[in-house]
């Protein structure tokens, strides 16, 4: 990276690709591919290969200068209204694919407590900021910076934070957001099946037979071992309390989970791996900052506008009818179960618990009703643009999330 001056007196940076870069990466990327076939050597988890090609395609990515000038456009684009964070501009004309010209933006890193500091800037706020900008981008745009480490992180003196080095850029699928979605849906239901639909649809479990079982033992194992065991609160390891852990307990949980097990169930998929490692990042940047932020806080308003934009709000009334529609197809077994335990002699009544069962059956068809509702008069007044069938729907609406909210504490009462 230089530092110069156009014609015209701005004053620009330089990015200027190394004289045979390209070998060297490549013999980077031959170690890492013998790397990662010594280790699928001894876990064979399917889709890993993604794994090697999303690192292949970022390395290959970082050495096109013209596709990081794209990049540079379609994010500064998503965040033009933000006056929290500066990109600095590109000049096209004066950049190819070896050398990039952008506008010289001076700050300190991120991290640097010092810089911060002596230029009266409150840590916390930057950090604030920071998620609530990386959050938007990652959960709203779909289109993310992939690289933010500290020396790609800077904040000038007026708390802006200032992004550098697109060379790595993350997007985030339309399969894994609406996976996110449901995994919101099903721990607010605490429902496991639509937790696994939830991580089949972002691609981390397969259709393998008998997944499902599986899927359940280690997801109520690793429950288990984050509530009883590791007490983390606000998404912060800082809060980790390593003295009250039993670890008898939790080697215990983990012999239980078979390796060969995990190995048929968990895949990779590709969305995952820049991600996982921009999570990492923002993670390790947060925890320097403000060891003791809620980040889930900070991250929610985002991860709630995501799910009430208008497609992630057809998929959720969508699968929230198929998920109704499966509960009254299985209730006449599940009927007819009850009455020949009843006949036989082998029912303990509880007659409170009865009750409350009468109601969540009773909440589970109105559901049903409601959303078949919604869904029809909003089709009629899309067709006939009848203002009454709005009203019918947008009540319907209504009521659906009334029973919907009975239905959980139904639920809940019965555990």
């Amino acid at each position: 990276m230089h530092k110069g001056t156009l014609k015209s007196g701005e004053i620009v940076a330089v990015k200027v690709q190394h004289l045979n870069i390209e070998a060297i990466a490549k013999l980077d990327l031959d170690l890492i591919q013998k790397l990662f076939k010594i280790v699928q050597f001894f876990i064979k988890i399917p889709g890993f290969n993604s794994v090697f090609e999303e690192v292949k395609k970022m390395i290959q990515e970082e050495l096109d200068y013209i596709h990081e000038a794209q990049q540079i456009e379609i994010i500064s684009k998503n965040l033009k209204k933000d006056g929290r964070i500066v990109i600095p501009k590109v000049y096209n004309k004066l950049s190819t694919d070896k050398v990039l010209v952008m506008d010289f933006v001076e700050g300190g890193k991120i991290t640097d407590h010092a810089f911060l500091a002596q230029n009266g800037i409150d840590a916390e706020v930057v950090v604030k900021n920071f998620l609530d900008i990386f959050s938007k981008n990652i959960f709203i745009d779909g289109v993310f910076h992939a690289d933010p480490h500290p020396g790609n992180v800077l904040v000038n003196e007026s708390g802006q934070i200032v992004l550098l080095d697109f060379g790595a850029v993350g997007y985030l699928g339309k399969q894994m957001k609406e996976g996110i979605i449901i995994l919101m849906q099903a721990a607010v239901l605490k429902d496991e099946n639509l937790m696994i639909n939830g991580l089949k649809k972002m691609g981390f479990i397969g259709d393998t037979p008998g997944i499902h079982q599986v899927c359940k033992k280690v997801i109520r194992l690793l429950g288990d071992l984050l509530v009883n065991e590791l007490k983390i609160e606000s998404l912060n390891v800082n809060k980790l309390d390593m003295d009250q852990i039993d670890f008898s307990k939790v080697f215990l949980i983990l012999k239980e989970i078979d390796l060969k097990e995990i190995e048929e169930v968990v895949k990779i998929p590709k969305d995952w791996v820049l991600l996982n490692r921009t999570i990492a990042l923002i993670m390790g940047i947060t925890t320097q900052l403000a060891p003791n932020l809620d980040v889930f806080k900070t991250v929610k308003p985002n991860l709630y506008k995501m799910a009430i934009q208008k497609e992630s709000l057809e998929m959720i009334l969508k699968t929230t009818l198929q998920q109704q529609a499966l509960r009254l197809i299985s209730l006449p077994r599940k009927m007819e179960l009850f009455l020949a335990q009843a006949e036989n002699g082998e029912l303990e009544v509880n007659s409170k618990s009865r009750k409350i069962e009468v109601k969540l059956i009773y909440a589970l068809a109105q559901q049903f009703l409601f959303t078949i509702m919604t869904l029809l008069c909003y089709y009629l007044y899309y067709q006939s643009a009848n203002v009454f069938m709005l009203y019918i729907s947008f009540t319907s609406a209504i009521l659906f999330a009334k029973s919907f909210a009975f239905g959980i504490y139904y639920k809940r009462k019965l555990r």
